[in-house]
């Protein structure tokens, strides 16, 4: 999935608001490693990772299908994409 369409996802305006001032700043090279956490985006990733830490806590594993049907359906995507063109680049 596209960047900006995962920042369509985003319903929080500061939040957004935020993300577009990063991005227009790493899009002019300003160096990133040199500032301070901006705590509403920081805030954002905590939230983000302690959500899947919860959802990973409550999957059951006697229920995990076996890895080779998994195996077998990601190779199945894999080949559908490939034939549909979705990844090919327009001249």
């Amino acid at each position: 999935m596209e960047f900006e369409k995962l920042l369509e996802q985003i319903t929080d305006k500061a939040l957004l608001d935020k993300i577009n001032e990063l991005l227009i700043r790493k899009r002019n090279g300003i160096e990133m490693g040199l500032e301070p956490k901006i705590e509403i985006i920081n805030n954002f990733v905590d939230d983000a990772l302690k959500h899947f830490e919860n959802v990973i806590n409550i999957f059951n594993t006697e229920k995990k299908p076996e890895q080779k049907i998994l195996e077998e359906g990601f190779v199945k995507i894999i080949d559908y994409v490939e034939n549909a063109n979705f990844f090919s680049i327009a001249n």
